[in-house]
């Protein structure tokens, strides 16, 4: 009978060998961590995000959008939620997104060890792939430091870079270099961004805008939500899903830069307001103009960075045109960003191996039976389920493919 290594016991390599193992294959799964599944315990929340309903490649900065879209065409919503219920995980929809019932991780994790465990799946945690190589008869030898393993196929489904960073987190990248392929820079990615401007005065606020990613003055993507600052981070969903853009700018020096809108007019009817405003509180201080507009400690924040005062009075102390100019500000706040928050802090992480390097069933185009999935392909999904649908969705596609090789041998 065929055997198949799997080298990471993620959501990838673990819906590979369930597809796998439901067919009567001989599947062991080789896991680095005390136990497999960790990172699935982190996603939503604890929540466990499982997918999307709207799927589609729009929602993934991928360096092979056509991957992406066979993928999505393969494994589609209803696929999604016939996996999970066949493994007695109910699913339920908020917002879009495909969750457990239960609202734990935990549940999806047992769920999959469980079906593992009955069809024989054998999981070796602790278990450190060191090396990797072909041997004859196009079979491999994946060797750990206690224990050499043999397979007619390997998946390598160890992941990315995101998560509690240590330095054999990029071991995935290291075998598969081994082994000819080559790996995109790798950069944290769903995460917060770091800026060189000091927010102190507005540390913990949060607020709804819309923010564009400017790199070397160009608009790169535009989301719209709830931002969150800190003193030297910009964070909240529609940042996490523009880090995703950033890549390589800070590596090739470009100018990187967030512009935000907190209040979502046209600069002429905002003008327009602001013009009657000012007649409305001619007399009156600064802070009395701004209460209502923002969140105090935001208004407190413009006031300042236009080098005026609170207690200024309109009219008086500083003119109507430099209120009104003052505030439009609040179209086009630019915010000079420096770098992102690490992998630690990091959902996920942007680059890996080129999707380019594996075909629309994650088969290897350089080595005959190697298979490549999830995260370590540079296809970065966004918030919302993306990621976990993908992850789950290659390694089926990759446990197909394979059982669609022997059963054709």
């Amino acid at each position: 009978m065929k055997t198949v290594i799997i080298v990471g016991g993620g959501m990838s390599g673990l819906a590979a060998a369930v597809t796998l193992s439901e067919q009567g294959m001989r599947v062991t799964v080789l896991e680095r961590q005390d136990r497999v599944g960790k990172k699935i315990y982190l996603t939503g929340n604890g929540k466990c995000n499982l997918s999307n309903k709207n799927l589609s490649a729009d929602f993934f900065v991928c360096d092979s959008p056509g991957l992406v879209q066979n993928t999505i065409k393969t494994i589609n919503h209803d696929s999604v939620l016939q996996f999970w219920n066949q493994l007695g995980v109910l699913t339920k929809e908020k917002n879009g997104g495909i969750y457990p019932y239960s609202n734990q991780a935990a549940t999806v994790v047992n769920a999959l060890v469980q079906r593992c465990e009955k069809n024989g799946v054998k999981i070796f945690c602790n278990s450190f792939a060191e090396k990797i190589k072909k041997a004859e008869n196009d079979s491999f030898i994946v060797r750990c430091k206690e224990k050499a393993f043999r397979a007619d196929y390997v998946i390598l489904a160890c992941g990315g870079m995101a998560g509690v960073y240590k330095e054999e987190s990029n071991n995935g990248y290291r075998l598969a270099k081994s082994l000819g392929h080559t790996v995109n820079y790798c950069y944290p990615a769903l995460v917060q961004t770091v800026t060189s401007e000091n927010l102190k005065e507005i540390h913990g606020v949060r607020c709804d805008g819309t923010i564009s990613l400017f790199i070397a003055g160009e608009k790169i993507s535009e989301e719209t939500g709830e931002l969150q600052f800190t003193e030297k981070f910009v964070s909240g969903i529609p940042v996490f899903q523009l880090s995703r853009y950033i890549k390589n700018a800070f590596r090739s020096k470009e100018k990187v830069e967030l512009v935000i809108d907190l209040i979502g007019q046209s600069e002429i009817k905002w003008q327009a307001e602001l013009k009657e405003r000012v007649k409305v509180f001619e007399g009156y201080s600064l802070k009395s103009f701004y209460n209502g507009i923002l969140n105090e400690k935001l208004n407190l924040y413009f006031i300042n960075k236009a080098n005026l005062k609170p207690d200024y009075l309109i009219g008086a102390d500083v003119s109507a045109q430099k209120v009104i100019s003052s505030a439009m500000e609040l179209l086009h706040w630019k915010i000079p960003i420096t770098g992102v928050n690490s992998f630690k802090n990091a959902q996920i992480s942007t680059g890996g191996i080129p999707c380019q390097e594996v075909d629309e069933t994650f088969h290897s185009h350089v080595v005959r039976h190697l298979y490549i999935t999830g995260e370590m392909l540079d296809a970065a999904g966004a918030c919302g389920g993306y990621n976990l649908y993908f992850a789950a969705a290659s390694g089926i596609i990759a446990a197909s493919s394979i059982l669609s090789k022997i059963n054709n041998i």
